[in-house]
């Protein structure tokens, strides 16, 4: 009888110890898991805030309308706001001391690039801008030569391309000096975009071309709101050259003393910001 008693208590202290060896090994797992899953995550939501780095260093941008997380809302229908003139650009550079770069642009999607018996597909963004629009939105020629001031000023039906339009056009062949059309219109490539690479969200940031902006209306018309781009002088308080920005932006448009901007100011900061507070969420509940 004791040599029985003795079997089963010496069998329910085995199994206790395998009971309590299953459960570390099982708490061990989930913290790993959980370690993994956060790890994923800021490598990932990482890459999310590189991308949504849209605009160069240091610069932010006058549009018509507000942005939340990124996405323009459209027109407040309480209330009316005049398109944004490509000449309050000038002013600007004339006017702000504490600014470098500022330059007006347009934007039309879903267009397509044609040469010769190849196309694109109907996603290429065709932005018309002046010589700023590169270096203020981030992106660099690799070949090539810029949209320059006086393809601006005479008008010129000159095009810089993306890398996914010259991956589909010119698999086999130089592109610059080439001729494409893009609306109907025939344009001379002068130069290459960088590759920029893919979005975490999936797309493309080489889906671009550029043309001067004056021919770009002539292309797609006059009754569009452009978007400023102003970089901010390095050495100087980014804060005091977006207020001094925003005093000159607010004469221009004629908005009195007291009455709200019909304008919105869009920064990097503010889209990396916004996201921040989601990703935290997320990480909280992971």
């Amino acid at each position: 009888m004791l040599r029985e008693n003795l079997a089963i208590a010496f069998q329910q202290l085995k199994s206790g110890k395998l009971r309590s060896m299953l459960t570390l090994l099982g708490i061990t797992i989930g913290i790993a898991t959980v370690i993994s899953i956060v790890s994923v995550l800021e490598g990932y939501f990482a890459n999310i805030t590189r991308d949504l780095n849209v605009l160069g260093a240091n610069t932010f941008q006058i549009e018509k309308n507000e942005r939340i997380a990124g996405i323009n809302m459209g027109p407040d229908k309480k209330k009316y706001r005049p398109n944004i003139k490509k000449e309050l650009a000038a002013e600007i550079r004339e006017k702000c001391r504490l600014v470098a770069l500022v330059g007006a642009e347009e934007w039309q999607g879903g267009q397509r690039i044609i040469y010769r018996d190849k196309h694109t597909n109907p996603n290429i963004q065709v932005a018309g801008g002046e010589p700023e629009f590169f270096p203020n939105n981030g992106y660099f020629i690799g070949r090539g030569r810029a949209i320059t001031r006086q393809d601006n000023i005479n008008n010129r039906r000159v095009v810089v391309l993306g890398m996914d339009a010259v991956d589909v056009l010119f698999p086999f062949e130089e592109p610059i000096g080439k001729t494409v059309k893009i609306a109907g219109t025939r344009f001379k490539v002068i130069g290459l975009i960088e590759e920029m690479g893919s979005q975490s969200f999936g797309g493309s940031k080489d889906n671009i071309v550029v043309i001067p902006l004056t021919t770009f209306e002539d292309v797609y018309g006059r009754e569009r709101s452009a978007n400023i781009t102003v970089s901010v002088r390095e050495g100087v308080d980014y804060q005091q050259a977006v207020d001094e920005v925003i005093g000159v932006t607010r004469r221009f448009r004629k908005v009195g003393p007291g009455e709200e901007n019909n304008f919105s100011i869009f920064s990097n900061d503010m889209l990396v910001s916004t996201f921040d507070q989601i990703a935290g969420s997320i990480q909280l509940a992971a």
